[in-house]
């Protein structure tokens, strides 16, 4: 109840002043690089221009301390193998952002990604890897790996799922981050049959983990409400 009524006294104090009761501010996303590279039977091809799709993209959700990127990907995510021999084939679609928050955060990330396979008599996988590098500081960047192989053989198209998260562990909470992913689709074949594997959606989520900025403590609150008195009693007199 103390704390009611110093939020509310603090709110009346600002009005009183002439202050603007702002919304609460949210997290700010710069889309940066959206590139990707393929191997297909044996020729290697860098530089392929948006695996995550063209302009207008993403949807780019935020709340006061979180941000959800979901991509649709493009044809690109898709990759075939077809070889007596053995072919192994794979595409890694790259992309990165800066993510800025109000206030200083513990970032953690999720990714949640999906799509189908179909293994007649070979091997897929599927594996992300999540760079974090935390902006003006001198701590370096996390990173974390996720690999799910699907090596069961199936004549039917079947659905895969991923869905991970991961808090790395910086020292500190900051503002701005940098998180950069490397997405690879990996289709082996052993014999004639086509191995096949494709990504259909995709969604990374940067959020406050828990100690970073928020709501003032008491007695940040209890100086800023003594501030306000002053001020309101000076203004009084004036």
């Amino acid at each position: 109840m103390k704390m009611d009524r110093i939020r509310y006294f603090l709110v009346g104090a600002m009005a009183v002043l002439g202050l603007s009761v702002a919304a609460q501010a949210t997290p700010v996303v710069v889309l940066l690089n959206n590139v990707g590279s393929t191997f297909t039977n044996g020729i290697r091809q860098d530089n392929v221009a948006n695996p995550y799709g063209t302009q207008p993209m993403p949807n780019i959700t935020t709340t006061t301390d979180s941000a959800s990127i979901t991509f649709t990907p493009s044809s690109f995510f898709i990759v075939k193998a077809n070889d007596s021999i053995g072919t192994d084939n794979w595409v890694n679609g790259s992309f990165s952002f800066m993510v800025t928050f109000p206030s200083a955060v513990n970032l953690t990330t999720s990714l949640v990604e999906s799509g189908t396979y179909q293994n007649n008599s070979g091997t897929s996988q599927v594996t992300a890897t999540v760079g974090v590098t935390a902006l003006n500081s001198a701590e370096t960047a996390k990173y974390n790996n996720v690999q799910d192989n699907f090596v069961v053989p199936s004549t039917s198209i079947i659905t895969w799922n991923i869905n991970n998260q991961f808090s790395p562990a910086f020292n500190n909470a900051y503002t701005t981050y940098l998180v950069a992913v490397d997405n690879v689709l990996e289709a082996v074949s052993m014999t004639s049959n086509t191995t096949t594997i494709d990504k259909k959606f995709f969604t990374i989520t940067v959020s406050d983990g828990g100690g970073g900025g928020g709501v003032p403590e008491p007695s940040s609150l209890g100086v800023l409400a003594t501030g306000s008195l002053a001020l309101l009693a000076r203004r009084r007199r004036a």
